[in-house]
């Protein structure tokens, strides 16, 4: 039975700088690039990418968990299959064939966000973001992680850049495509193998996903 789920956004990034990125937006897009780059520079803050991430998991996943009671707040907020925990964080260094980077938002030296980075041949995957919502708005961190990771997409070598679910309208004002995915689950049990199309129906309806057709099965 497949399952509808949240869209991928996936950028084609042919590009050999982020200045040249820049250059192939227009001049609107442009100027709001600049002024979310200054909104952090005004605060004092900066960004750093980092390789060391067992050395911060702690301060890293509380930062995820505040990200994460906020989706939790959505009308739509559907429950992932995999949890992500401290552990996670620490133990990531095993992954090295994923060259596994955070991207940190730092103001006076004290971390306010945070993406995780991983690259898989010639595509960067960014994932796991983290806020500290007191300080993030007037920073405008949150887009300043996209800017980041875009720029050292380029330093990698990345001709592909897969930004994750939600937050469409600012991915696709990014320049993203929309790929639909779904789950595919079986279900086993007799006596309620026929409910499988209406218990798809209606976790569809609870994510807001049933918008999005021809979706690619995911296993």
């Amino acid at each position: 039975m497949p399952l509808t789920f949240y869209p991928n956004t996936l950028l084609n990034y042919p590009y050999k700088s982020f200045a040249e990125y820049l250059q192939s937006l227009n001049s609107k897009k442009r100027r709001r690039c600049k002024l979310d780059k200054k909104a952090l520079e005004k605060e004092g803050g900066h960004i750093e990418i980092c390789d060391d991430i067992s050395s911060i998991s702690s301060q890293i996943y509380a930062l995820y968990r505040n990200t994460f009671r906020e989706i939790k707040k959505r009308p739509n907020y559907v429950e992932m299959p995999i949890t992500i925990n401290e552990a996670f964080f620490s133990t990531l260094s095993v992954f090295n064939n994923l060259t596994p980077r955070l991207v940190l938002v730092k103001v006076d030296d004290v971390i306010i966000a945070d993406a995780l980075l991983i690259k898989s041949g010639k595509t960067l995957f960014l994932k796991a973001i983290g806020l500290d919502y007191d300080v993030s708005y007037r920073t405008k961190a949150y887009f300043n992680l996209f800017y980041a990771t875009l720029d050292f997409a380029t330093q990698q070598n990345c001709n592909k850049v897969d930004l994750g679910m939600t937050s469409y309208r600012f991915k696709e004002w990014l320049g993203c495509e929309l790929n639909p995915a779904a789950y595919v689950c079986d279900i086993y049990n007799p006596l309620i193998s026929f409910l499988d199309k209406p218990l798809a129906y209606l976790a569809e309806r609870r994510m807001g996903t049933r918008q999005y057709k021809n979706p690619i099965h995911l296993c």
